[in-house]
């Protein structure tokens, strides 16, 4: 009784099961329903393997199935291919609108693809005839982009042929990579110093490790690129202003009446070195006046040196004391009685000039009689 009733289970549950399956295709596979359906026919040029039953995407939800597949040899390329889809509800097509055949999947099978079009555009009318394009299939434009661009493709392989060629020959750096022991050691030197340098920024040591690690010596780094910023920042201020004419050096270079006085004020700076020039070489020959005496006669250059010894020697004498005004400069004495004469002298002046008006008006009254 076990092993029967075992097998009578097994039996309704595979039999249950291929019902099931068969609904399921039925159903949602095909698309069957009872609700009533809504029929459109669109038409293209190439079949492109289309058949009934496959799905109907609209903004790419399945929305329909294709319900017949029709070839017409009387009717136009572009719409020799009729196929009758079916939705549950018609969708609103816009002017704008897209029908193509795709390919579902890399692996096969079709599908319908259809974009509704701009909302804003007119409706189409309910009896307007629908024309949609087939899409290539992807393996299809690879091959498309593969024949358009044979030539490039056979130099691709070419290269890639000739480089194994000259790595099978021994020719090229990598062939000397792989059997050169000499190169090959060089290349662990450069790996081994580059493992160096970074262990050396790792603990600190040199300017980029210093940077890396110190925190001051960061901050000294920032303030130096704050500061020549700044630098750059000023020097674009004074380029600017110059370009736009401020300052004497922007006159200079933009102005014309300024580059020309600058240039009258060089030139006659010129001239003035040049006579300059020219004197110190009359006067260096004894041509030009009392310079040129004083640099080229030896007479007069003795005659100066004897003025300037006797200037000294009388310095000399004033400064010791000698004579009456080196008495007046080096004795109180001296200087005392010359006050006192001069002061003696001052007050005669002053009671003589008192006295005048007074002697000036006895002759006018004595006179007179």
């Amino acid at each position: 009784m076990n092993t029967n009733s075992r097998r009578d289970f097994v039996l309704g549950v595979v039999f249950f099961g291929t019902i099931a399956a068969l609904l399921y295709y039925t159903i949602i596979l095909t698309g069957f329903s009872f609700s009533e359906k809504t029929n459109l026919v669109a038409y293209f040029p190439h079949a492109s393997g289309i058949k009934q039953g496959d799905a109907v995407l609209i903004a790419g939800h399945r929305s329909g199935t294709v319900r017949g597949v029709h070839y017409s040899s009387e009717a136009d390329e572009a719409m020799r291919i009729s196929i009758n889809l079916e939705f549950d509800t018609a969708p609103a097509l816009h002017e704008g609108y897209l029908i193509r055949i795709a390919e579902f999947t890399m692996l096969g099978g079709r599908v319908i693809e259809i974009e509704p079009g701009p909302l804003n555009s007119p409706l189409l009318s309910s009896d307007a005839q629908l024309v949609g394009i087939v899409a290539p299939s992807p393996l299809a434009s690879i091959g498309n982009i593969i024949n358009d661009n044979r030539d490039e493709i056979d130099d691709i392989i070419r290269n890639i042929t000739d480089f194994s060629d000259n790595l099978a020959n021994g020719e090229g750096v990598v062939n000397r990579l792989l059997t050169d022991a000499t190169m090959a050691t060089d290349l662990l030197s450069i790996v081994d110093n580059i493992d160096e340098i970074s262990k050396n920024i790792n603990s600190g040591k040199g300017v980029i490790g210093s940077l890396i690690n110190d925190q001051d010596q960061r901050e000294t780094f920032n303030v130096l690129l704050t500061d020549l910023r700044a630098t750059f920042t000023d020097l674009r201020v004074i380029t600017a202003s110059v370009r736009d004419e401020d300052g004497l050096i922007g006159a200079l270079l933009n102005d014309p009446t300024m580059l020309t006085r600058g240039q009258e004020i060089l030139d006659s700076s010129a001239e003035m070195i040049h006579n300059l020039e020219q004197i110190l070489v009359d006067a260096r020959e004894g041509r030009s006046g009392l310079l040129g005496k004083f640099l080229g006669d030896g007479e007069i250059a003795v005659e100066f040196q004897d003025l300037v010894t006797d200037l000294r020697e009388v310095a000399r004498r004033l400064e010791d004391g000698e004579g009456t005004i080196g008495r007046l400069l080096a004795e109180d004495d001296a200087y005392l009685e010359l006050m006192e004469s001069l002061q003696s002298l001052n007050g005669q002046l002053e009671d003589a000039r008192e006295a005048q008006p007074v002697s000036t008006f006895t002759q006018m009254l004595f006179g007179s009689f």
